[in-house]
């Protein structure tokens, strides 16, 4: 039986499709999404109660193919880039692949550990893009009301006990960025936060005008922010 085209939405945490990527979900339904939530969402011990959102948000997503992996959210320890890249690959070929940026957007280091392994599976068989977060996209999507209103509920009503510790902190989008970022950027910024090389700014393109920047936030990456 021939596998029917899907999307893929890989994030770090339950919550992280609601607050990124709910305009591509709502507006792109020309074929069926999968999202895979990487860990188990248990940092502040409510993992059972974060899974049964991420379940709630989903459905209110249209999302009928949620998958939850279970890798220990703990932000002091990053995610094994090896297993999750082996569990990536048993994933039948999506047609397009959407992601975290790099940077783990406010710098948490699952977000980037995610975007690496990501980038790491799929750059080389199909089309890989990341949020641009702080950096130029080249797929925009602008929420209708409509669309904006049902994504602000699902941030403010339920993931209310999760969002409450930071919405004034991550802004709810009405425009959703994605950038296609080349492998070998994604590999050296990932190399750099984790202690692997130096970083040359002439390795940079998307992220290069962010240099200093990347040098402050090596320097705060264990410093959980909320």
């Amino acid at each position: 039986m021939a596998i029917q085209p899907y999307n893929l939405i890989v994030t770090a945490h339950p919550d992280d499709e609601a607050l990124f990527f709910s305009g591509l979900i709502l507006q792109n339904r020309t074929r069926p999404w999968t999202v895979v939530c990487v860990t188990d969402g248990n940092a502040d011990g409510r993992g059972s109660e974060r899974t049964e959102e991420l379940k709630s948000a989903c459905e209110q997503l249209g999302v009928t193919d949620l998958q939850q992996w279970r890798f220990p959210d703990l932000f002091e320890k990053r995610l094994s880039t090896s297993d999750l890249e082996a569990k990536l690959e048993s994933l039948s070929r999506p047609e397009a692949v959407y992601t975290h940026g790099i940077l783990g957007e406010y710098g948490h280091p699952h977000h980037q550990d995610v975007s690496y392994s990501v980038h790491q599976t799929f750059s080389n068989i199909t089309t890989v893009r990341s949020l641009a977060y702080n950096i130029f996209p080249d797929l925009s999507i602008a929420l209708t009301e409509h669309q904006f209103q049902k994504k602000s509920k699902i941030i403010t009503e339920i993931y209310q006990k999760e969002t409450l510790r930071f919405l004034n902190f991550i802004p709810i989008l009405a425009v959703e960025g994605f950038c296609n970022v080349n492998l070998s950027e994604v590999t050296h910024i990932y190399d750099f936060f984790t202690g692997k090389c130096e970083l040359n700014l002439s390795c940079l393109e998307k992220y290069n005008h962010l240099g200093p920047y990347l040098q402050q936030q090596k320097q705060i990456l264990n410093r959980r922010p909320f």
